[in-house]
């Protein structure tokens, strides 16, 4: 392009330099883009990819200002003039190119070698952390907007709903297609994840507790947590697991085991005697045997009621009330 005769080939002068732009631009570009956002944390990507947009636009259109001027200054009226101009102008551009390259070697620091796929997944656990913290944003200013609502000497209690806890910390989540699973989380990520929300919960003035009707509550795991009460499935709880609930009460936190059906009952539906019997009976084979023995405790419908009819929803809330006023030391604990 820089020697352009004045009467030229097509395919002999401009064709091949056509056919070279454009192999270089389309292994340029997308490396460029991918290089320019290695490296970025996803809360700032959008902004990178921003900048690199706007500087190529930007510099394309400048580079052409700059590149018409010189083409303008050093050509003419008549043919030959106007082909000097160009040859001028590319001379320019073939220079700057140079320098590119230049500063480009000398100044750029060469990063370690990556694979594909580091380069297009961001780092484990980054985009959970993300929607995680923006998760506990939005329940921190959802909390105080409540508090607001009902005045300051209300109690709230927010329930952080985790039927599918152990099947995350097991790597038993099914993707979109069904066909392979998402990677499972490590409990302590899981931890953290859950000290976020509490913190928010706490901090705009309420109390956090977390339930999970699954088999298998991750006990342990969250012991490592500072949420304080726990809610569960009773029909679900394992002997294996008495001894991790145990300490969970010997720490000082609340267990609100779900005692009441949370659909309705095929047969017989059960009274309040009998679940009263039952949650005494299961505290006393995890260890408090004496009913004045036994912890606080707040009795609950073992899930969510949404699959109930509304007649079974406004029984089992009734009967979870009843129960546990039958445990409260001011109504009298009735024998296990």
């Amino acid at each position: 392009m820089m020697r352009l005769p004045l009467h030229l080939n097509y395919a002999v002068d401009l064709l091949p330099a056509f056919l070279l732009l454009g192999v270089g631009m389309s292994l340029s570009w997308v490396s460029v883009t991918i290089a320019s956002l290695a490296g970025v944390s996803p809360a700032d990507s959008g902004i990178a990819s921003g900048i690199a947009n706007t500087a190529r636009q930007v510099g394309g259109a400048v580079g052409l200002a700059v590149v018409s001027t010189i083409a303008a200054s050093y050509g003419g009226v008549d043919a030959a003039d106007v082909v000097h101009g160009f040859r001028v102008a590319f001379d320019v551009l073939f220079v700057l190119g140079l320098v590119a390259v230049v500063v480009a070697a000398a100044f750029l620091t060469p990063r370690e070698p990556q694979t594909v796929e580091q380069l297009l997944v961001p780092p484990k656990g980054s985009k959970r952390d993300l929607l995680a913290q923006a998760l506990a944003e939005g329940v921190r200013q959802h909390v105080a907007d409540v508090r607001r609502r009902l005045g300051g000497d209300a109690s709230v209690i927010v329930q952080l709903d985790e039927p599918a806890l152990p099947t995350v910390l097991a790597g038993g989540v099914p993707t979109a297609s069904g066909f392979s699973r998402h990677r499972s989380v490590t409990a302590a990520d899981a931890a953290q994840t859950l000290d976020w929300l509490d913190e928010a919960v706490v901090s705009a003035g309420a109390t956090t507790l977390v339930h999970c009707c699954a088999a298998e509550v991750p006990v342990a795991m969250l012991r490592e947590t500072s949420i304080p009460a726990l809610s569960f499935d009773l029909s679900l709880v394992t002997r294996s697991q008495y001894e991790d609930l145990a300490e969970w009460v010997d720490a000082g936190r609340a267990l609100w085991p779900g005692a009441v059906p949370a659909v309705d009952p095929a047969g017989t539906p059960p009274g309040e005697v009998e679940l009263t019997n039952r949650v005494l009976g299961w505290w006393s084979a995890l260890g408090f045997s004496e009913a004045e023995t036994v912890p606080a405790t707040v009795v609950t419908p073992a899930c969510g009621l949404a699959g109930a009819s509304p007649g079974w929803a406004r029984t089992a809330l009734s009967l979870a009330e009843r129960v546990a006023r039958n445990l409260s030391e001011g109504e009298g604990r009735m024998d296990p």
